[in-house]
């Protein structure tokens, strides 16, 4: 997915003169061929994120528009002040990408494990939110993020799904089981197991929230009134994320007749060290978990 966003960037920078990426030392081999194509609307500032978005603010008083990329937990977590005061204070145009999402880089430890990303940006008046799920899925997140001139943060996951059922709208259906009872609601790296579990069970339908903020409430309500269960499927902690996002869209709207449930990571801070498979094992993230839980 990387890849594809990169090829979008490149493709957009032609046309919009705006355009600006700003690295953080990450990106081999993915930001060389932006650099030698552009070369006077590149930077990488170094080991200092805090500083990236800095600097991505005042190419926004320049009247640039900043891609800033970098590794998620560096990009959000250690730059989370300048975030809130040098771009969402302002309502600028920067657009955050992270890569490496959940637990890609379990092996480096909790410092690594990206798990609450979206909680600590979410409740940032007027950032977007985006977490792809899949090839086509990151091509029609890139055009809604340009779509707006706002604060926008996309995660990036180390995944390279390609469905052929996305349709043209950027949260949809992937799987629709004629017998299903149970939805579920997924982001990110997470679409994939979720997908196979659907295979495995005929009772469950699967949709793809690539956009989680803003929310489409004229979309949530109608899914809400078809499904007598709903689980949302994240790997992410349960009581700042998706999960956290839906139920107080729930309680708030009153509408549907749904019961929302999670699986997902405890809210705590574990010090476990180990792949991504097996933190799915541990958590319940496996298809066949998925599957038979449900």
């Amino acid at each position: 997915m990387r890849n594809v966003f990169f090829e979008k960037l490149k493709e957009e920078m032609r046309s919009d003169k705006r355009i600006f990426l700003v690295v953080a030392d990450m990106g081999l081999g993915l930001v060389e061929p932006v650099k030698k194509e552009f070369p006077e609307r590149y930077i990488n500032v170094g080991i200092a994120e805090q500083n990236m978005i800095g600097v991505s603010a005042g190419l926004c008083n320049a009247g640039f528009r900043p891609v800033c990329y970098t590794i998620s937990n560096f990009l959000v977590h250690r730059c989370f002040e300048q975030i809130r005061n040098d771009v969402c204070l302002h309502n600028y145009p920067v657009t955050l990408v992270g890569t490496s999402t959940g637990f890609d880089n379990g092996r480096l430890g909790p410092t690594h494990h990206v798990i609450d990303d979206i909680g600590c940006l979410k409740i940032l008046p007027g950032m977007r939110i985006y977490s792809p799920t899949s090839v086509a899925a990151i091509r029609m997140v890139f055009k809604d993020v340009m779509e707006t001139e706002s604060p926008a943060y996309v995660r990036i996951g180390k995944g390279a799904l390609s469905i052929d059922n996305a349709g043209d709208k950027i949260n949809h259906m992937v799987v629709s089981n004629p017998n299903a009872d149970t939805l579920l609601i997924t982001h990110g790296n997470m679409l994939e197991d979720c997908v196979k579990a659907a295979r495995i069970n005929a009772r469950l339908a699967v949709y793809a929230m690539n956009k989680i903020l803003p929310l489409d409430r004229d979309e949530l309500d109608r899914i809400f009134s078809i499904y007598s269960r709903i689980v949302v499927v994240e790997d992410h902690l349960a009581g700042s994320g998706l999960y956290n996002t839906l139920c107080q869209y729930a309680v708030e709207s009153e509408k549907g007749r749904a019961k929302l449930c999670v699986i997902a990571p405890p809210d705590c801070y574990e010090d476990r060290i180990g792949d991504r498979n097996y933190f799915a094992s541990k958590y319940g993230f496996t298809p066949e978990q998925i599957a038979k839980n449900l």
